[in-house]
């Protein structure tokens, strides 16, 4: 062999060596799910965020050297804002509910595989929001120059199965004018002045802490 085919055949693996060290499959991977059950539109395609006092459930898994782990043998410790939840052999998912407050925050969840190895373990922040609503309209511009239209509320994140397990009040100067979660405006509830105010209150009859109010501007 010639010193110049055994030049490129060092160089070669030279370069191949690192790519293909950078390819493993990382040794153990702890990974951690949840899912919030509040309530969100059916077209919603995001992460449903949990709430005030919704219940939420967070399940483990561990990958090792890409394969599955039976956690079944295993002793799983939870922990809730650093506080012993739960444990025992297999436990992979847990169900609890969020705590109790007013605004935005996040509760802290830990777990622990204790014996497997030499212990393995994470943990996650998980974000706790306020109900929100989105008014859509089929006049995008709400101009009273179109009337009628609809507008359409659509809510998030409310302790709820249903939108219709919601409490809608549509109030336009004052007076309420609408109770369900669409509303039609007419020319006669547009009125004459340049600019209308409409807002929707939205409310869970169940969880007085879950209110909201939004409103839009109508124009002339």
């Amino acid at each position: 062999m010639n010193k110049r085919l055994t030049a490129i055949i060092a160089f070669a693996i030279f370069i191949a060596a690192p790519i293909g060290a950078g390819a493993q499959t990382p040794p153990t991977q702890t990974l951690v799910t949840w899912q919030a059950e509040t309530y969100a539109p059916e077209s919603f395609s995001g992460k449903i965020m949990p709430t005030s006092d919704s219940a939420i459930t967070v399940g483990v898994d561990l990958i090792d050297f890409g394969k599955r782990v039976d956690l079944s043998p295993y002793k799983v410790y939870w922990y809730l804002d650093e506080k012993f939840y739960q444990g025992a052999p297999g436990l992979s998912r847990i169900r609890f509910t969020a705590p109790h407050f007013i605004g935005e925050t996040a509760v802290k969840v830990r777990v622990l595989i204790v014996d497997y190895k030499s212990g393995v373990g994470k943990t996650v922040n998980i974000p706790l929001v306020v109900p929100e609503v989105v008014i859509q309209s089929s006049n995008p511009g709400l101009a009273a120059s179109a009337v009628p239209f609809t507008l359409q509320a659509y809510p998030y994140f409310f302790n709820v199965q249903s939108a219709f397990d919601l409490n809608y009040s549509w109030k336009l100067r004052g007076s309420v004018v609408g109770t369900e979660n669409s509303i039609t405006i007419t020319n006669e509830m547009a009125g004459d002045g340049r600019v209308a105010r409409l807002e929707l209150t939205l409310n869970n009859p169940l969880r007085p802490i879950e209110r909201i109010t939004q409103g839009v501007n109508i124009f002339r």
